[in-house]
């Protein structure tokens, strides 16, 4: 259904999501980066609780403080990146927003079934002070790099593309999940089997982690290389 809609969408003169911008250098990378963030983050909702509580043995509450913690780092890291975007510019906050995805990915992908609490909310903390970083200069790259006809249109995509992300992210992490509770008997107390299950989650969230690192460092590059072409253009023309 999916592949349907993708495929009228992009033969359509007037889409409602406009495809043909992920041909952009710039906008097709920063896609790929809120893709990757909207599984990131939503799978971190859903099966981090499940590792704190089936795996490790802590309360409801405690599992609750854990992805919280994601909660309290995203607008934190927001409001500062708006600091920092004037003094080092907004492409480089998403370098360094993926690289703390990667880092609270790597602390959750290294979680052991008796770590504690606070390394687990640590990781869900570090999770949204990366989103929190790359969030809006992610978007300020996007609506740069197209006219004023089409921003709105590339906000709703890169939206878009996160929602489909976390759910296509986390239903695929789901059937990983199923390969390895799917023979026990009682699965949400079967903590071998559910810790390696998520284990492989939070490795595959680690790989999409440096996916974003790649897909922004990737849009830097090219970022930087369009506004160079753009000065040669305009030194070009006063010369002429």
């Amino acid at each position: 259904m999916l592949g349907g809609f993708a495929a009228l969408e992009w033969r359509s003169r007037n889409p409602t999501v406009p495809l043909y911008l992920l041909r952009h250098r710039v906008i097709g990378p920063a896609i790929l980066i809120g893709l990757i963030a909207g599984t990131l983050m939503f799978g971190v909702t859903a099966y981090l609780p499940l590792l704190v509580q089936s795996v490790q043995g802590r309360s409801a509450y405690e599992a609750g403080v854990a992805v919280a913690a994601m909660s309290f780092g995203w607008p934190i890291a927001s409001s500062l990146s708006g600091f920092a975007m004037v003094r080092i510019g907004y492409q480089r906050l998403v370098v360094i927003g993926a690289l703390a995805l990667l880092a609270g990915s790597v602390m959750l992908a290294a979680a052991q079934p008796n770590s504690g609490l606070l390394w687990t909310g640590g990781a869900s903390l570090i999770i949204g002070v990366g989103m929190g970083t790359f969030t809006a200069p992610l978007l300020i790259v996007i609506q740069a790099n197209v006219g004023w006809a089409q921003r709105g249109a590339a906000t709703a995509l890169n939206q878009f593309s996160r929602t489909i992300g976390g759910a296509i992210g986390v239903a695929l992490m789901g059937i990983v999940l199923q390969r390895y509770v799917g023979s026990a008997h009682a699965p949400l107390e079967a903590r071998e089997e559910l810790y390696r299950g998520l284990h492989a989650d939070f490795i595959a969230l680690v790989v999409l982690a440096a996916g974003v690192l790649v897909a922004g460092i990737a849009a830097l590059f090219a970022s930087r290389r369009q506004r160079l072409q753009a000065r040669a253009s305009e030194v070009a023309s006063a010369g002429s």
